[in-house]
């Protein structure tokens, strides 16, 4: 069964257009292409003006203001989310440009939803290019013949490379979470430690070609490497906020793992 796919690209980036486009041909996957919004332009004069960004929360939240590239990164998730949804489609597949696929990716993908269905998971996102191992996870089952798992990832992994979305959850993802608030990968992580509703398989069945260049998103990159001049709005107890929400998150995580034990 062919999973419908959409693969956000820059129209400025033709070539990691086509070598994506060749990675996933390899698998037989056919998808949409989304013309990503470039935000790179956007200074932080501009951005505290937009109507759907709450510059203020991100401050309070993350410690820095929001960056340009963030921003349009963020929109190019919500424009896949909407798509989604106006689809009908029961779920789909999102993909950044800059990820290497496994060749047994379509059969891994289709272990992991006949796994959530046969469990009636009530699931909104399956993250499928973790960095990290699960540690704060429950374990489901095995997907595929490399013995993979799909785990019920309590503590969500970050990054945005390559995503499998319920429709109800790219409905929730659109309805409750357009106005941007922080880097989308924050805001997914955010909202499905507190629901409880994200999964991962591991080992990841994509895996990031160069974390450190992506061209519409700088998440990649370690935090300390791309603030300070380039934001000016970075407050002075940055350090204790991020430690703070890597906290309580993984307080929230470890609370929801020993319940999924009992």
């Amino acid at each position: 069964m062919q999973i419908l796919s959409y693969l956000i690209n820059l129209e400025s980036s033709r070539d990691r257009f086509e070598a994506m486009a060749s990675r996933l041909k390899s698998i037989d996957l056919e998808f949409q292409h989304v013309s990503a919004f470039d935000g790179r332009g956007l200074d932080l004069e501009i951005l505290r003006d937009l109507p759907d960004v709450d510059n203020d929360a991100c401050l309070k939240f993350m410690g820095r203001s929001l960056l340009g590239a963030e921003y349009g990164c963020y929109k190019s998730h919500l424009d896949c989310a909407r798509r989604i949804v106006e689809s009908g489609a029961p779920q789909a597949l999102v993909f950044e440009d800059d990820v290497e696929v496994s060749p047994n990716f379509p059969d891994s993908v289709q272990g992991a939803l006949s796994l959530l269905s046969a469990n009636n998971f009530d699931w909104d996102l399956v993250h499928l290019g973790a960095i990290h191992h699960p540690r704060y996870a429950t374990d489901v089952g095995i997907i595929d013949e490399s013995r993979r798992i799909l785990a019920h990832a309590h503590y969500f992994p970050i990054t945005t490379s390559a995503l499998l979305w319920s429709r109800q959850g790219a409905l929730r993802f659109m309805n409750e979470y357009s106005t941007v608030k922080m880097p989308v990968d924050n805001q997914i992580r955010e909202y499905l430690i507190r629901s409880n509703r994200g999964f991962m398989v591991w080992p990841p069945l994509a895996r990031q070609v160069d974390v450190t260049c992506s061209t519409i998103d700088p998440s990649g990159i370690r935090e300390s490497t791309f603030l300070g001049l380039r934001n000016p709005d970075r407050v002075w107890n940055f350090g204790y906020l991020q430690r703070g929400r890597f906290f309580i998150n993984k307080l929230i995580a470890k609370r929801h793992r020993r319940r999924s034990r009992k």
